[in-house]
């Protein structure tokens, strides 16, 4: 696989990456926790708001993750100092993991503390830090967010949504302020790629755990054994997207970029909060159909499954053009296609619907190796 990159760079050329730890990998496990309950309250509400309460509890969860990995690409995670930072936040994030999906009942102080504690444990683990002022979002949130969100906790329904979602905004934007700060940060790029990409293969794995923990717990599992097989081959199907031609390309083009950290934001955090959220509805989905695999999925289900499989397609169309400016035609057709096939989903049997979407995201990554075999794809 070849991609365009700055004249003289190759990935050869890369200083080798130095991979992710045992600890990182068991921080992951708590946080990816902590996704599968996001997923648990966004089937409890299938709704526009029950969305829009999905996410905004969700991009603070994902932000912290995000920064305590940057947190360990620029120092020693395994180390005497490394180590006890990524475990204090493992309780942080399992805190706001057992909040949820009750966020917006009586557990939105949980929920509010365990983000409020990571943050303050980041932002005194960078006190010293030679790029301690590169880590502006630490400070933020153990002195803003953190406590906005501790706030919203105690106020009713309608006004917490506001100010959590006044959070979720304030998180996406800081690091857009920052990129002149950080452009020549010396991340690792190697090890940024890994991250990321085993972030998203260990919610892939959480996904069908819990699907086949929820079909093993009903009274007569039989159908609901096998729409939880379909369940696994969709993961797969998702699994192939990302993993067979897209995070290849995008390890390629952060080794060859002279400026990593306009390949980081954008597609590493951004467009995996997008790929992340579209799992995460795909998750509700199956969940959904899995409960009553010979029903139709009810419109609003039908809309989160396909929903989902159309953000996780789109998303490569965002990162294709953010890395290589060309136009990902065929993904994004097929995310187009995802939503026309919602007035089909809703009037065949649940079980039905999930082999429809095997079978779609099978035709689309046969489609990519027939087409793009030699080349990559993002």
């Amino acid at each position: 696989m070849s991609l365009p990159g700055p004249p003289g760079a190759s990935v050869s050329d890369a200083a080798p990456s130095k991979g992710a730890t045992a600890v990182e990998l068991f921080f992951d496990l708590i946080f990816v926790f902590a996704v599968t309950r996001t997923s648990e309250l966004l089937q409890l509400d299938h709704s526009l708001p029950g969305v829009l309460r999905a996410v905004v509890v969700f991009v603070p969860v994902f932000w912290l993750w995000v920064g305590a990995t940057m947190f360990s690409n620029l120092s020693e995670p395994d180390s005497a100092r490394g180590r006890p930072v990524l475990l204090l936040l493992s309780g942080a994030a399992m805190v706001t993991a057992l909040a949820l999906p009750e966020a917006y009942g009586d557990r939105a102080w949980m929920f509010a503390l365990g983000y409020w504690v990571g943050r303050s444990v980041l932002w005194a683990a960078v006190a010293r830090h030679p790029h301690r002022s590169e880590f502006i979002t630490f400070p933020i949130g153990a002195v803003l967010t953190g406590p906005l969100l501790q706030l919203g906790a105690f106020l009713e329904p309608g006004p917490r949504t506001a100010v959590w979602a006044a959070v979720a905004v304030v998180e996406l934007s800081i690091p857009l302020l920052r990129r002149r700060r950080v452009v020549t940060t010396p991340f690792d790029t190697g090890h940024l790629a890994e991250r990321y990409s085993t972030f998203v293969i260990i919610a892939l794995g959480e996904t069908v755990v819990a699907t086949g923990i929820g079909a093993a717990e009903l009274e007569s599992p039989g159908i609901e054994m096998l729409a939880a097989a379909l369940g696994l081959a969709v993961c797969c199907g998702l699994r192939w997207t990302y993993f067979d031609l897209a995070a290849p390309a995008i390890e390629q083009v952060l080794a060859r970029s002279s400026a990593p950290i306009d390949v980081i934001r954008p597609d590493l955090s951004y467009g995996h909060l997008l790929l992340m959220a579209g799992i995460i509805a795909v998750a509700a989905g199956i969940g959904a159909a899995v409960s009553a695999p010979s029903d139709p999925l009810p419109h609003a289900s039908a809309l989160i499954v396909m929903g989902g499989c159309s953000v996780y397609l789109a998303t490569f169309g965002f990162t294709r053009w953010r890395l290589l400016h060309t136009i990902a035609i065929p993904r994004l057709a097929w995310a187009v296609a995802c939503l026309l096939l919602i007035p089909v989903i809703v009037r065949i049997p649940a079980l039905a619907a999930l082999i429809c979407i095997v079978v779609l995201l099978a035709a689309i990554n046969l489609a990519d190796q027939l087409r793009e075999r030699g080349r990559s794809i993002v």
